[in-house]
């Protein structure tokens, strides 16, 4: 948490200057406390509406990209992960379009296969949920178009590089 206020800092004041730079304006300094980052960043808002719009894509990207792993490192944003596995064991493929493309998003129990083209037994984006099972005692994905669990894992000559 404290890398991600310390790169705002050094971000705000990166990016002031970089538009003043662009307007002719000189280097400015700025210390490193709160409120000279609070300024830096009125003063960006203040140079983007007096310079080009085109200069303005990289400023936005980087401060957009500082927005969403602040809300990563907030618990407001969950990354996907693959799916967790034993050691040794194969990785899950997805058991609609037979690819290693299942990712897990751990603060919504949901599973997505990220391929675009792949589509469950109803046509639609594959989406399951975890749901404890009381039959096997344990955890199984439940997919929307009413299948439940993954298919065995199995390793393709693909997947080690033999050729068929």
């Amino acid at each position: 948490m404290a890398h991600l206020v310390l790169e705002l800092h050094a971000l705000a004041r990166y990016l002031e200057n970089n538009l003043r730079d662009l307007v002719g304006m000189s280097w400015l300094p700025r210390g490193g406390d709160d409120e000279n980052t609070v300024f830096a960043l009125r003063a960006i808002t203040s140079l983007a509406e007096v310079v080009q719009d085109n200069w303005l894509f990289e400023p936005a990207r980087q401060l957009g990209g500082w927005c969403a792993r602040s809300l990563v490192v907030l618990g407001e944003r969950d990354l996907p992960q693959r799916l967790p596995r034993n050691v040794g064991e194969a990785e899950a493929r997805c058991p609609y379009c037979g690819h290693l493309t299942l990712r897990f998003w751990s603060s919504r129990g949901e599973v997505r296969c990220v391929n675009p083209g792949c589509r469950d037994g109803d046509g639609r984006r594959a989406v399951a949920r975890l749901d404890y099972s009381p039959v096997i005692q344990g955890w199984v994905l439940a997919w929307r178009d009413g299948t439940v669990g993954l298919p065995p894992p199995a390793i393709s000559t693909t997947d080690v590089g033999i050729a068929s």
